[in-house]
């Protein structure tokens, strides 16, 4: 499903010449949640997970599994500013959602990486370069969110200190918040008011 959604979202680029934001989101150091306290806590964390990044998306954003700990969303129409935006509320209410499984917390962050696909790009463009996004995320400590851009587009975060120099585009850091509070089991924090009605996750 998630192979389909980008494509049908590049031909729409392409057609209406409408970019469309693409969030590439990991779950850190899941194998360890695993290893440590068993699948039953993993998959706790994986629906957690999922309803939280739910509440940060509109309706008609695409939110699917891509891999084991890995989900993508797709956001039609979303300006960088926007996109940024969108990832750093992803991230922010993530690190706000515990989960008490067999008498342990177990506190959940994730790695963003984030860039618009316009109709310049192919599905293998796209995905290297916002896998390259979250691969910046990770490598500068994790719980954070990393924007690449695409040379062809001018962007607002473009004066912003790169991650990494790449001649095909930039990485745009964005540091996380310190803050964080404790929720009830596997539950996400309360959605953001400017957060609208919110769409449910691709199996």
């Amino acid at each position: 499903a998630v192979d389909y959604h980008l494509q049908r979202n590049l031909e729409d680029a392409e057609r209406l010449g409408r970019p469309f934001g693409l969030l590439y989101i990991d779950i850190d150091h899941f194998k360890s949640i695993n290893d440590i306290h068993g699948h039953a806590a993993g998959d706790a964390v994986l629906s957690a997970t999922a309803r939280t990044l739910a509440a940060c998306l509109r309706s008609y954003d695409f939110l699917g599994r891509w891999g084991g700990e890995e989900f993508i969303a797709m956001l039609p129409g979303a300006s960088e500013e926007a996109l940024a935006r969108v990832a750093e509320r992803c991230r922010g209410m993530l690190e706000q959602t515990d989960c008490a499984v067999g008498g342990s917390v177990l506190r959940v962050t994730a790695s963003i990486g984030a860039t618009l696909a316009t109709a310049a790009d192919s599905t293998a463009t796209v995905v290297e370069r916002v896998d390259r996004a979250l691969y910046e995320s990770k490598r500068n400590g994790r719980n954070r969110v990393t924007l690449q851009q695409a040379a062809a587009i001018s962007s607002p975060w473009s004066a912003a200190p790169a991650s990494s120099p790449d001649p095909t585009g930039s990485s745009s850091p964005i540091a996380p918040a310190a803050s964080r509070t404790t929720e009830s089991p596997c539950e996400p924090p309360s959605s953001d008011p400017s957060c609208p009605e919110t769409p449910q996750a691709d199996p």
